[in-house]
């Protein structure tokens, strides 16, 4: 997974919604800052939905992400 071309000089963050996430490995970009240390959540498999939130306010340099919600179904 690659984010690119967030703005410069604003604050900017965007929701990601998956199905079914934990059945992969998704590689995600090393400038994530997870809540609760350096390891991305797991997520859930079977059909489940997560909703992941990212933030950034520095242009990209450091994005901050945390679970808005794990296995909606």
């Amino acid at each position: 997974i690659t984010f690119t071309n967030p703005p410069a000089s604003n604050a900017f963050g965007f929701t990601l919604v998956t199905v079914n996430a934990g059945a992969y490995a998704p590689t995600w970009p090393a400038n994530i800052d997870w809540v609760n240390g350096p390891n991305a959540p797991v997520l859930t498999g079977s059909g489940g939905v997560d909703v992941l939130v990212f933030y950034t306010f520095n242009g990209g340099t450091t994005y901050y992400g945390f679970v808005g919600g794990k296995n909606f179904n």
